[in-house]
């Protein structure tokens, strides 16, 4: 289960879910710390990660650096640092975000511990080199409640990975926690990621609705909202297979709290992801619910109207061509990408009405009566390549 959650939305895990982990297990620091005191830049790196989530596109680049600087100041440390119980910590959420464990293997054969924190270091050990039955084992040794809010946090978050595979409602139970413990920030950011491809991978498919819709809400500016947000809409086509439009009404419904800007900026991307699989049904039921919530943005209220048209061309051709033909007639006043769209929805409905051969990258021959699904598959790539779509 714990790779099955990278495969199906991303780098999750374990290089962002490590991230996440790492810059919650240091406590907090004091304003007159030492700044050679480990839990110092690691209260940076923790600030630097909740920018990612809030949408501030330089954090990364800051996060990469305080890391950099991170293991140069790790490296240069006495032993002794590390039996600080603050230091132990920091320990552990070093190696979870990919720092060498080799440091404190060596440690640990000296005969140096790293006091009431130990198991929690051999635990990031574990994890570090991807032992994660060791790992498990490690991490339930230690109690949420014998740290403070963050930590805690971090480890039902740790302890909500390793149980996914087997133990799916605690699994929950832990995800459910750091949001409580933690809202706002890149741990909860990932928690709900998580949580999401955790009920998908165990077919509960009105909790992954659900979840993506609070994902919607909590964080919309998040970084790893595109990438996510794109593999979930993926999902949620894969969940109406055979493209039914009551399906897709009955899913356009569960995201009825989100915030209307948010939800038309997601109603279309999934439109536009079911044009380019061929579900135009689905297509256009996400594309008229957009419409259905009205916009002072001239951009979406655009791709709603040609996304309906696009998704009509074969069912209400009628249609299709007053909305093509509506766009043609503005092309002064349209982005070129639009222009070239309202153009491509024309060239395939003159296509549909009087049948000729066409090479759209896919060798076939359209026309009205070419309407199985494995040609309307080609057609709505072909429309979309042509006029090269992007919802911006």
């Amino acid at each position: 289960m714990t790779n099955s959650l990278v495969r199906m939305f991303g780098s999750v895990f374990p290089v962002a879910m490590a991230m996440a982990m790492a810059m919650v297990l240091a406590a907090p620091a004091t304003a007159n710390g030492p700044p050679s005191e480990p839990y110092m830049i690691l209260r940076k790196i923790m600030a630097a990660q909740d920018q990612v989530s809030h949408g501030d596109t330089s954090a990364p680049q800051r996060q990469k650096a305080l890391q950099e600087e991170a293991s140069q100041l790790f490296e240069a440390l006495p032993d002794d640092v590390w039996q600080k119980p603050r230091n132990a910590l920091t320990a552990a959420l070093f190696m979870i975000v990919g720092g060498s464990s080799l440091t404190f293997r060596g440690l640990l054969s000296k005969g140096i511990g790293f006091g009431k924190h130990e198991d929690f270091v051999k635990g990031a050990i574990a994890y570090r080199e991807r032992n994660f039955a060791d790992a498990k084992k490690k991490f339930l040794l230690v109690e949420t409640r014998t740290l403070d809010r963050i930590p805690a946090a971090c480890l039902h978050l740790v302890k909500a990975i390793l149980k996914s595979n087997d133990e799916q409602k605690q699994a929950v139970e832990n995800f459910v926690m750091v949001s409580t413990l933690v809202p706002g920030g890149y741990l909860e950011d990932t928690a709900i990621r998580l949580q999401a491809s955790l009920a998908l991978a165990h077919k509960e498919h009105d909790v992954f609705l659900s979840v993506i819709s609070r994902y919607l809400r909590r964080f919309p500016r998040s970084l790893y909202a595109v990438p996510f947000l794109k593999n979930a809409s993926k999902a949620i086509l894969n969940l109406n297979d055979n493209d039914i439009s009551s399906v897709a009404e009955k899913q356009v419904k569960v995201f009825e709290k989100v915030p209307s800007r948010v939800r038309i900026s997601f109603l279309l991307s999934v439109a536009e992801t079911a044009l380019r699989s061929g579900k135009l049904n689905s297509a256009r039921t996400f594309a008229e619910a957009a419409q259905r919530i009205g916009t002072n943005n001239s951009k979406l209220a655009i791709a709603s109207e040609l996304y309906i048209a696009a998704a009509s061309v074969f069912s209400e051709a009628s249609l299709a061509g007053q909305i093509a033909e509506k766009y043609q007639s503005r092309r002064n006043n349209l982005r070129s990408s639009d222009g070239e769209f309202a153009d491509a929805i024309a060239a395939v409905i003159q296509q549909v009405r009087a049948p000729a051969t066409i090479d759209p990258g896919r060798n076939f021959t359209p026309g009205p009566a070419s309407i199985e699904a494995r040609k309307l598959v080609a057609w709505s790539q072909n429309l979309l390549s042509i006029g090269r779509v992007r919802q911006k």
